[in-house]
């Protein structure tokens, strides 16, 4: 199938119409050109009967031919066509001789490249893999359906007399292409295999049935408007879990398990595993659904807390610098009491050893009996660009300044407020202390107030670093100088003392809380302008990175770089929800919103 798959690889720089011209084909092939008039349902109902049985994987894609024209927009885009590694893309000797066959075809079918190979995604097309056990080598089916099959018949025409030079081709005749084979059906589906034994069983007819179950599953969780979506069986979840062989639903780092134990325990128990795509005018969309055969276990129920469980949510949004957040909701006191449920005795042990450092660092301050259970809200981590002018020097790299918010029940613990300001005091005298002992520079600890708040604040000394070198470039840990507050029943810490400020300069302007799914339990938040930033102040060693271990020179390294920039400056954020239920299943959301609109599709076009 490589011609045909060059073809299709050349529609992604096929970015501009060809003229037509007349169309005089030897011969037709013989199928049926009657438009495909069912329902969405009864469509992918007959294609899922086309493929295999026991597909290790299934995929369906809707509406093709408005794909490939969506995608068409994106190629037209200045952001695109502009850009250094577009020029890259389509200088390539192999992709413009395929652009050059594709834009031939076409012309002679009567049509323009992105319609003829819209035309032969068509209205559906379902895709059917089998991976060989003992190879892995794929087995797959392809099959579509077009409501527009004359312009099909005539892209496809063309395409196997330059392959076969036969113009006698017979619907049901199995066609062989390069590695791969083609046939029609007599009632307007055409298939592609690289199987002669998986064709030959592929049927389009009308009253086939497939999978029952996996259909009725489509009709309830996909959405109307999905632009594709993949069905992956248990079988081959389970093929692939054993195949890793060391996969364990008890994780063996706590922040694993804490974190991931309900897709753990959904994928250890797993039906099957569903996903699909729906693509915007300004944004695509992606979610998975691990469907579990075991419900969630009582052992796990600290896992089952929600973000709208507690007070509202900080959002961080309009600090400078902004860069993203996550917020994620347990109840951590339960998950420590759940602990050698949810991990292996490597990761429980590892989850004792934490508190109890942590217990000691606090002075005192009991954080399983004490903290963990005053805990009643989501924990939230925020992160925005540093700007180290100010300082006087800069490490190497630029990372972010991070927060931490907890909030707090202050009544569960008597004094609670006041012994973590002490604590939090005497956990950065310990760390000082350790860095004095190891001869590295220390910490200034200061304690004072922004807006009436409290902070406990650190900070290195004016003039650390090499005094004459002025903003000497300095070590990783210069990036971080940790500060604590306790604003609004919110436990704050943060590695900087301006983002300290800006959190409760928010709190102090009732600044707008984050919206967010009521049924999740985790949701991440990444904004492109801020992590732009971040990376943009990191450029020149992000360049140097690329040439050592890529042996790259530094123009390529460069332009590396450009690009992905580049790709940063297309999108606008990108937000992931997981959402965790007691029946076991778990469901992952994931939307990438694009600026300038750009996905929408010009109407003139």
């Amino acid at each position: 199938m490589k011609t045909a798959g060059s073809i299709l690889c050349a529609t992604a720089v096929c970015f501009c119409t060809v003229p037509v011209m007349g169309w005089s084909p030897a011969g037709a092939i013989e199928t049926s050109t009657t438009e495909v008039a069912l329902a969405s349902a009864d469509i992918e109902a007959r294609l899922l009967a086309a493929l295999p049985k026991d597909a290790d994987v299934r995929i369906m894609l809707r509406d093709g031919d408005g794909l490939i024209h969506r995608l068409k927009a994106i190629a037209g885009s200045p952001v695109v066509t502009d850009s250094q590694w577009w020029d890259q893309i389509t200088s390539n000797p192999e992709l413009s001789q395929a652009r050059l066959m594709l834009l031939g075809v076409a012309s002679v079918a009567k049509t323009d490249a992105w319609s003829a190979v819209g035309s032969v995604l068509g209205d559906r097309l379902a895709v059917g893999v089998n991976f060989d056990d003992e190879t892995g080598e794929p087995h797959y089916v392809i099959a579509s359906l077009s409501d527009n099959t004359e312009v099909r018949d005539r892209v496809m025409q063309q395409v196997l007399t330059f392959v076969t030079g036969s113009n006698e081709l017979k619907s049901n005749q199995i066609v062989p292409i390069g590695d791969a084979f083609y046939k029609s059906t007599n009632d307007g589906m055409i298939v592609f295999s690289n199987d002669r034994a998986m064709i030959k069983k592929s049927t389009g007819r009308a009253n086939a049935t497939p999978d029952a179950r996996l259909m009725a599953t489509v009709a309830k969780q996909v959405p109307a408007d999905a632009t594709i979506w993949t069905q992956v069986s248990s079988s081959f979840i389970e093929r692939a879990i054993e195949s890793e062989g060391n996969f364990s639903a008890k994780a063996n780092e706590p922040l694993q398990g804490f974190l991931f134990g309900d897709w753990l325990h959904a994928i250890d128990n797993s039906r099957d595993g569903l996903a699909w795509l729906a693509v915007d005018d300004d944004s695509i969309r992606l979610s998975t659904v691990i469907d579990s055969d075991m419900p969630m276990p009582e052992t796990h129920s600290g896992l089952l807390s929600t973000l709208s469980d507690g007070p509202e949510i900080w959002s961080g949004s309009s600090i400078e610098g902004y860069a993203g957040q996550m917020v994620i909701s347990r109840d951590w006191a339960e998950l420590f009491s759940e602990r050698e449920s949810l991990l292996n005795v490597v990761g429980a042990g590892q989850a004792v050893d934490f508190t109890s450092t942590l217990t000691s660092l606090l002075g005192g301050l009991d954080v399983m009996d004490d903290v963990l259970p005053a805990i009643n809200g989501p924990i939230n981590l925020i992160v925005a660009r540093q700007n180290f002018e100010s300082l006087g020097f800069k490490p190497n790299p630029q990372l972010p300044a991070f927060a931490m918010i907890t909030p707090l029940d202050m009544s569960m613990t008597k004094n609670l407020a006041l012994r973590l300001r002490s604590g939090t005091l005497s956990a950065l005298s310990v760390v000082s202390l350790e860095m004095a002992n190891n001869n590295q520079k220390v910490y200034a600890i200061q304690m004072g107030k922004h807006r009436g708040v409290d902070i406990v604040w650190s900070a290195y000394p004016e003039g650390d670093g090499n005094e004459d070198a002025g903003m000497s470039m300095l070590g990783p840990r210069f990036n971080f100088a940790p500060c604590t507050a306790i604003v609004d029943d919110h436990f704050v810490i943060t590695t900087s003392i301006d983002l300290m400020k800006d959190l409760i300069d928010l709190q102090q302007d009732k600044t707008p809380s984050l919206e967010v799914p009521s049924a999740a339990s985790g949701e991440l938040l990444i904004e492109s302008t801020g992590l732009a930033s971040i990376l943009q102040d990191n450029k020149e060693a992000l360049i140097a990175d690329e040439m050592l271990k890529k042996n790259h020179s530094r123009a390529q390294a460069t332009q590396n770089i450009d690009l992905m920039f580049t790709l940063l400056d297309m999108v606008q954020d990108l937000t992931i929800t997981s959402t965790p239920s007691e029946s076991g299943s778990v469901v992952a959301t994931a939307e990438l919103r694009f600026n300038d609109d750009l996905l929408q599709i010009n109407e003139d076009d």
